[in-house]
């Protein structure tokens, strides 16, 4: 009698304990989410407003600049006028080079680049266009254009 207790005790834990270990040991195997890499490229600030609700019609085109230390994004046209550009929320410039992503990541513009821009023209005062705040990156006062999407490049 005493055999069959302990082989019964034996298989059970046969069949439940051994299972076990293997989920154990499989969820082990996870690679935890803070030391996993991030694929997302590294960004810098961009000026940028909130989606206006009505669009602007004015079409700028123009070839993008950045100013000496890579801080304000321009668009200079043809006319040889420089214009601060606030761009989208979602949009971003990329750390690594002169470069504008949209909110998909995706690259739409690099420095040198001739773009079309839809929008407007608007006075930026301190940082602020209206009643609506721009980030804090340091584009000088004067005629802004307020980008509105999508963007585009000749050479994308």
């Amino acid at each position: 009698m005493r055999a069959t207790a302990t082989s019964r005790t034996g298989s059970w834990l046969v069949a439940v304990v051994i299972p076990l270990l293997f989920v154990v040991a499989a969820c082990g195997d996870e690679t935890p989410a803070s030391s996993q890499r991030s694929t997302a490229p590294a960004t810098a600030p961009l000026a940028t407003l909130p989606p206006a609700e009505v669009g602007e019609d004015a079409l700028l085109v123009a070839v993008l600049e950045w100013d000496e230390a890579g801080n304000c994004v321009f668009g200079a046209a043809g006319s040889g006028e420089r214009h601060p550009l606030v761009f989208p929320h979602g949009y971003a410039a990329l750390a690594d080079r002169h470069a504008i992503i949209n909110e998909a990541g995706k690259v739409v513009g690099e420095e040198g680049d001739t773009v079309e821009l839809g929008g407007g023209f608007h006075q930026l005062r301190g940082g602020v266009v209206g009643d609506e705040f721009v980030t804090d990156v340091p584009c000088p006062d004067g005629s802004a254009f307020l980008v509105q999407h999508p963007m585009s490049s000749a050479a994308r």
